[in-house]
């Protein structure tokens, strides 16, 4: 329709008007996958990519990063509906392989996030600061190969419950150094430097509060989902 014309139209100008763009956040894609690789594959200094859809293709979201996103810093794909796949984890790990200066890498709501994912993580981003698994469907296990791997990591937040194998007991696996946000049936427990309690101050400095107002960026989640 011509709403979603305009759309299209308007990312077929951001790579020749953006070259030196260095944060990209869109909200619902009413379009194919191939407009966001044509925009990643103009957009080489991007540094920060926030994407929001729950029809959103995570595998191919990760190739065209892995390809044209050298100096990415963080990334965030949200409520993707896609279950793990074997392509999908060959994607991700390209990407971690090749993106070298990840730091934040956040996939809340997400099906494709599973212990399998967890252990490709612990064994090519070890470097990672700020990891959020928010709904993921993983075990202690894959949270203990994290927290020994990804000494580096200062937040991490993760979901307990609800057919969730992990359970609140995996925050002790990290580090004291580690901000650890974990969600249970809608109750907040964090732990970390500052102890427990539902507010924390994260490595930046930012206020973390968990309950839907803050996410672990300092970033305003009700931005987020009103777009």
């Amino acid at each position: 329709d011509g709403a979603t014309a305009l759309k299209d139209r308007a990312f077929d100008c951001i790579g020749p008007l953006c070259p030196s763009l260095e944060r990209l956040s869109v909200c619902e894609m009413p379009f194919p996958a191939s407009y966001m690789t044509s925009v990643l594959s103009t957009t080489q200094q991007l540094k920060e990519l926030e994407l929001f859809h729950d029809h959103v293709s995570a595998r191919e979201v990760f190739n065209a990063v892995a390809t044209n996103c050298p100096h990415l810093t963080a990334l965030t794909i949200a409520e993707c509906d896609r279950f793990l796949s074997a392509p999908l984890l060959q994607a991700f790990h390209e990407m971690l392989t090749l993106c070298v200066h990840l730091r934040s890498l956040r996939v809340p709501f997400c099906k494709f996030v599973s212990d399998e994912l967890l252990y490709c993580i612990a064994s090519h981003a070890k470097l990672l600061e700020r990891l959020d698994l928010f709904d993921g469907k993983i075990s202690n296990t894959g949270l203990e190969e994290v927290a020994n791997n990804c000494t580096e990591l200062k937040y991490i937040r993760f979901t307990t419950g609800g057919g969730i194998s992990a359970t609140a007991d995996g925050k002790y696996m990290f580090r004291k150094e580690t901000s650890v946000d974990v969600t249970y049936n809608g109750v907040e427990d964090t732990y970390g430097t500052d102890g427990y309690g539902l507010y924390n101050d994260d490595y930046s400095g930012n206020d973390v509060r968990e309950n839907g107002v803050y996410d672990d960026m300092g970033h305003d989640m009700e931005d987020y989902y009103a777009c």
